[in-house]
């Protein structure tokens, strides 16, 4: 299966008689707002919490927000002992063992000018932090003490799996996770650059209200980089529209 067409020239959504599926593993980096999470009851452990999740979307909402996600950041000690697949095993141990209902992955942010491994945690039962953190010690992972952490701004990597289905050539939707697209480019974006041509795509387009990320997933003949869209009601049409003006203003940057 090919992912990654050099010329991409849909111009619109095609029907398809037999949806096309493909399962990887890749990375996601974004900016997130961090701060210290308190979640009313003593833990020993630093436990970051992204404070503005998919700000793209959810700050063009004038009503009130009640499905905004709570991602939780667990910052690892010692990244030098810390094995991403330690903690895929240890994440499973910990669903078999005690029906847990949460996901963890794992990634890197910088804190006080420092790098450090993390665990980005999506936890259901808020009350069953302090057991997760416990079993993750036992796995032998060890955390960072908790401080009190003011708001700042970090650069997150993580690392995930993906599950996606094909909606056109080069446009994706996630299995998983609702309101996830991918819009394949055609070539890796540096952070700085793909700053920058966002907000080129943000001020040429009407719609509002979408988040963007960017990142990478495996296939075959190498990486496949895309644009991450999230936005819990978007129309086709409009991710072919952000798919060409990214590519369109990747070209006219070459």
């Amino acid at each position: 299966m090919i992912l990654v067409p050099h010329e991409l020239k849909i111009n619109r959504i095609q029907h398809m008689s037999m949806v096309k599926t493909y399962e990887s593993v890749g990375s996601i980096q974004k900016n997130e707002k961090l701060a210290t999470y308190y979640p009313g009851y003593d833990i020993p452990y630093l436990v970051l919490e992204a404070m503005d999740t998919f700000p793209g979307y959810y700050s063009a909402m004038d009503q009130q927000i009640t499905d905004r996600p709570l991602y939780l950041y667990l910052v690892v000690k010692s990244t030098l002992l810390f094995e991403e697949d330690n903690l895929i095993r240890a994440t499973q141990s910990i669903k078999r063992k005690h029906q847990i209902v949460f996901d963890a992955v794992p990634g890197e942010l910088m804190l006080f000018n420092k790098l450090y491994h993390c665990i980005r945690l999506d936890l259901k039962d808020v009350m069953q932090l302090r057991l997760v953190l416990d079993c993750f010690t036992e796995q032998g992972i060890a955390f960072v003490k908790h401080r009190d952490v003011k708001v700042f701004s970090s650069m997150v990597r993580l690392k995930r799996y993906f599950e996606v289905e094909e909606l056109a050539e080069g446009i994706w939707k996630d299995k998983c996770l609702e309101g996830s697209y991918y819009l394949i480019v055609s070539q890796t974006l540096k952070h700085e650059r793909f700053e920058k041509i966002s907000m080129h795509v943000r001020n040429n387009m009407e719609l509002a209200g979408f988040d963007i990320a960017s990142g990478y997933w495996y296939n075959r003949f190498g990486l496949v980089d895309f644009v991450r869209i999230y936005h819990r009601n978007i129309k086709p049409d409009d991710l072919l529209m952000i798919r060409d003006k990214y590519n369109k203003a990747i070209e006219a940057m070459q």
